[in-house]
């Protein structure tokens, strides 16, 4: 049964790969978003009336049906087709791509000498915002399919570089990683050359850029650029320590615009010293002064699983969104790791003959891109993924989006649920985070502390109760059949799944229940005992002498056993 299921997956993927859609289709569903009242900024109330937009711009838009800009795009349009740095900060889902993209391609139809170097934190969304600009490119002879490429890892990088130096591109969309990669390549003289006539760096997500170990990579980028240039940095999560981090390394000029449309405070034009602002000790914005960066629109819950339901709960969640959604059910649910996600969209596929999405850092980039576009152009379904989709990933129509378990901090929260409530779907959206014990509520009161998430009764009672019977079924022979060794595959994620959240909730809480609950979640994953740990893992976890844990404890020298066995 299981093998049948697996093969009418392999299918399903290969006609995945045969799905085309429309540049139009795409580019209503991708660039949708709600328009800001004309009534504040009567200049914005149309892109029509946007200061110069260029006419093949104008009537390229019109054609996509897109009408009115958002105020994060109204706010920043004059000063970067002024050629002026700004930093943006607004909502997810607010626009901000095309608050970047917009100008910057007035701009190259203007003067189409300079190159537009646009940097993200992953792949995936380079290879969006890459779809964007080919949409985007004005019905006009100015532009034409060759003035873009992508430059990112999961590729050949020869076969990459040849295309690059082919076609010399206008835009170039990149990961910071890849494309210092071939500035230290052995063909570097065309790229270094290549990079001294950027006059537009886009940092998309820039906080994320900082956090995900890019500066180096991004500073030795810069070094080759010129220093005669306009920076456009955007972001949802802005702190004072980001904007005089992003000075310091010259990411941006001292005296930029800096435009927040999250706080009431309006655009502000920002001198040598941009830093005299109140923050507390870790340079944050505080609690009481903190604007919410989620949608107020989305609503927020959170629930905690019974500790015997730690699978089936999960499972009956997704099952009962999709029952209460209807036919426009479309759910994104966050993991806390790859395996976990790997092994919940294998146990809906092959154990409840589900069809869902995945999208996780273990696929490949053509597998991730069709994946993208398949769930994209959706009109229902479901996809298991990691944080690889948690960033400006634009997903149309999401009614729900689950976290299991508390995110790593506050922003990835926010950027998560972000993923719903955009555009022209910002009147729904609903957020579902789902604790898999309950001392984790000591980690959400402590990194989501100023967020209103307020516990679900409903469903934490229909958790309590039985699990469905065909539901209960359906997992318990797939938990035999693992335990009876003809799921080899599934025993090897469901092992790394226990040991990558015992690391995560035994670092955080350090508590005996940890590993209590691992042990369960174990059984109930269909392992027949707990998996075998390092000795060295588990003393750095703090857990060597944990009775309950099945530790590797390799022979040293001189080491003598008892009759049973055991070590002396």
């Amino acid at each position: 049964m299981y093998r049948l299921r697996m093969q009418n997956a392999c299918i399903f993927a290969q006609k995945q790969q045969k799905l085309q859609r429309s540049k139009r289709h795409f580019a209503v569903r991708c660039f949708t978003t709600t328009g800001i009242d004309a009534s504040r900024d009567p200049l914005s109330s149309s892109f029509q009336q946007l200061a110069n937009l260029h006419k093949p711009l104008q009537e390229r838009l019109l054609q996509l049906g897109w009408n009115i800009p958002t105020e994060i795009q109204a706010k920043t349009w004059q000063a970067a087709t002024d050629g002026r740095d700004v930093l943006g900060r607004s909502r997810t889902g607010s626009g901000k791509t095309m608050a970047f993209l917009l100008p910057t391609l007035q701009r190259s139809i203007n003067n189409n000498a300079g190159i537009k170097l646009i940097l993200l934190p992953t792949r995936d969304l380079a290879q969006q915002i890459d779809e964007q600009i080919k949409i985007l490119y004005p019905l006009d002879e100015t532009i034409h399919s060759n003035d873009h490429i992508v430059i990112v890892g999961g590729v050949d990088k020869r076969r990459e570089l040849r295309r690059w130096q082919e076609t010399a591109p206008q835009f170039i969309t990149a990961t910071p990683g890849r494309l210092r990669d071939h500035l230290e390549g052995a063909d570097n003289a065309f790229v270094c050359d290549y990079l001294q006539n950027v006059d537009v760096l886009v940092l998309d997500e820039v906080d994320q850029l900082l956090e995900m170990g890019f500066k180096d990579d991004i500073d030795a980028i810069i070094q080759h650029l010129p220093q005669q240039r306009q920076n456009l940095l955007f972001s949802a999560t802005i702190s004072p320590k980001i904007q005089r981090e992003l000075v310091t390394r010259g990411w941006i000029h001292s005296n930029h615009l800096f435009v927040d449309c999250i706080s009431d405070a309006a655009a502000t034009e920002v001198q040598d010293d941009p830093f005299d602002m109140e923050h507390d000790a870790d340079n944050k914005l505080t609690t009481a002064t903190a604007p919410t960066l989620a949608h107020t629109h989305v609503s927020q819950s959170h629930v905690v699983l019974p500790p015997h339901r730690l699978v089936t709960g999960i499972a009956q969640i997704v099952l009962t969104l999709l029952q209460q959604e209807d036919k426009n059910a479309k759910i994104l649910v966050f993991f806390p790791t790859t395996s976990m996600a790997i092994y919940f969209t294998r146990l809906f596929q092959w154990a409840l003959g589900r069809h869902v999405w995945s999208m996780h850092g273990q696929k490949s980039q053509m597998a991730r891109n069709v994946t993208r576009q398949a769930f994209a152009a959706a009109s229902r379904g479901v996809l298991f993924t990691t944080d690889v989709s948690a960033r400006g990933m634009d997903y149309p129509s999401i009614t729900n989006v689950v976290q299991i378990g508390v995110p790593a901090s506050r922003d990835t929260y926010i950027h998560r649920l972000g993923r719903t409530g955009r555009g022209m779907d910002s009147l729904s959206g609903k957020g579902l985070l789902v604790l898999l014990m309950e001392q984790e509520e000591k980690i959400m009161n402590r990194e989501l502390q100023d967020m209103d998430i307020p516990f679900d009764e409903s469903l934490s009672r229909l958790l309590e109760r039985p699990v469905w019977p065909d539901l209960e079924l359906e997992l318990t022979q797939f938990a035999h059949d693992m335990k009876q060794g003809e799921l080899p595959e599934m025993v090897k994620e469901a092992e790394s799944v226990y040991k990558s959240l015992l690391s995560i909730y035994q670092l955080q809480l350090k508590e005996d229940t940890v590993v209590e609950t691992m042990n369960s979640l174990a059984a109930q994953m269909g392992l027949s005992g707990p998996p075998v740990l390092e000795e060295n893992q588990a003393a750095y976890l703090g857990l060597s002498k944990h009775p309950l844990l099945n530790i590797h404890r390799p022979w040293k020298m001189g080491q003598r056993f008892d009759v049973g066995g055991r070590r002396t």
